[in-house]
């Protein structure tokens, strides 16, 4: 992992800071001859928020959370967030002052048309004409008094120590340390408000694979779990954590197997065969479109006739999944080491807005891809398959869960595909993945090309 102090000044990212108090009523200046907002300067592509709070403390001594990221029209000036300070009546750090938000707007010259917009944003979350509980003064205050009550038959109390990962009016994701075990307080808004229904129905069918469930606060689509013990799969090495995840997740795959209109119902995606197969054709003529529409070469784009190849491969690999005998069970589409913990109990799986109902195989190849980025010069994926395959023994023969294994390669990138563009999609960034769509679109080709060599006829 890579040390923030590692990083240059000059590959930071920098962002003007909002910090509030009071309901909104006081911003921090800096009055340096034109008055400024305060400025950070964080690591590109980190999570955002518990940076910002690390760096108000470490900087100005103010104890912070964050509200969100403003959408202001000043774009050529660097990103404003909105935050909020955590003691009310404090003294203003030295070189830095407290203002009326009025006195602000007024005398920030270059930066009031920003501030004014942010604020005003601020007071329609307050006064709920925008939906958005996370953008609110005080909702930190609120999440505490709500915790408190519902970790108190636990014999738990929280300390007034947390870590923030989310600057969203409608995400969040909080670590609250307590006296015993930590707490995480998360809640999600479209296009992922299904995670709260999914992970509510895991929780109650599978306790020991997913986070225990403590609450459930439904006006904010949000709830509280245990802090999971053990390490999370991407620190660990030994070939042995990775044959013993994989071992795990079959033994979740069947126990789920008699639970599937409940999945579906939670909100678990439909990626069964047959689903899979009514969505080549439409796929596959956006991937032309696609292909039409791409500017830069190299890469080059696929030609009409490698598209229909990769069609028929497809059809041919999804199918081959369907009649392997393996049942369709519980799948994750973003099955990543990061969403997998590893403890002396077994293991727990997190993060399900990309929970399926699939084959199988599908979740597995994707465990079996980190697999081979994490050891470029290692042993391949060999130990891994046969400790999966070994719990489906009883299912069908070992042969036949091999054969289904190399066609799940495509079909794995297929099914992450038609996640990314529905999810794309959804939050209107389809134009954004375009390029990412056409690469994985290749991608599928050199899998289906290597497949049909070796594949039945």
């Amino acid at each position: 992992m890579i040390e923030i102090g590692t990083i240059p000044a000059t590959e930071r990212e920098i962002y003007r800071v909002i910090i509030t108090r009071r309901d909104a009523s006081e911003l921090l200046v800096v009055p340096t001859g034109t008055w400024l907002l305060p400025r950070v300067a964080l690591v590109p592509r980190r999570r955002v928020a518990d940076q910002l709070i690390a760096e108000c403390r470490a900087r100005w001594a103010i104890d912070s959370y964050c509200l969100f990221v403003p959408d202001i029209s000043a774009s050529d000036k660097p990103p404003c967030v909105v935050m909020e300070s955590l003691r009310q009546n404090c003294d203003a750090p030295r070189g830095t002052r407290w203002v009326h938000r009025d006195l602000a707007c007024g005398c920030l010259r270059e930066e009031k048309t920003a501030v004014a917009e942010a604020l005003a944003e601020v007071d329609s979350y307050r006064t709920q004409q925008k939906l958005g509980p996370f953008a609110r003064p005080g909702w930190l205050k609120e999440l505490f008094e709500w915790v408190e009550t519902q970790i108190a038959p636990l014999n738990l109390r929280p300390t007034g120590r947390f870590e923030q990962f989310n600057a969203s009016p409608t995400f969040s994701l909080v670590r609250i340390e307590t006296d015993g075990k930590a707490v995480w307080f998360k809640a999600t808004g479209g296009p992922n408000r299904h995670e709260l229904s999914i992970a509510c129905v895991l929780s109650q069918l599978f306790p020991c694979y997913v986070p225990t469930l403590i609450a459930v606060r439904e006006s904010w689509n949000a709830w509280l779990s245990m802090e999971v013990t053990g390490a999370s799969l991407d620190s660990l090495q030994e070939t042995s954590e990775w044959k013993k995840v994989a071992a795990e997740l079959a033994e979740f795959q069947i126990a789920s197997t008699d639970t599937l209109p409940e999945l579906t119902g939670s909100g678990c995606k439909d990626f069964t065969s047959s689903k899979l197969m009514s969505q080549v054709a439409p796929f596959l003529d956006r991937v032309s479109r696609l292909m039409a529409m791409q500017k830069k070469r190299p890469p080059p784009s696929l030609t009409r006739c490698e598209i229909d190849f990769l069609g028929e491969q497809l059809r041919k690999a999804v199918a081959l999944l369907g009649e392997t005998g393996l049942p369709d069970t519980i799948g994750h589409l973003d099955f990543n080491p990061g969403n997998i913990f590893v403890g002396p109990r077994g293991c727990v799986f997190l993060d399900w807005s990309e929970g399926c109902v699939a084959s199988p195989l599908i979740t597995l190849e994707y465990l079996r891809e980190h697999f081979l980025r994490s050891h470029p010069r290692g042993p391949g994926t060999e130990e891994i398959d046969e400790a999966y395959r070994r719990a489906w023994s009883g299912f069908v023969s070992r042969e036949k869960v091999l054969q289904a294994m190399e066609a799940s390669r495509l079909v794995a990138v297929f099914a992450y595909s038609l996640a990314l563009s529905a999810s794309a999609l959804a939050n209107d960034s389809a134009p954004r993945q375009d390029g990412f769509l056409r690469s994985l679109a290749r991608r599928m080709f050199r899998e289906a090309h290597g497949w049909g060599r070796s594949s039945p006829a």
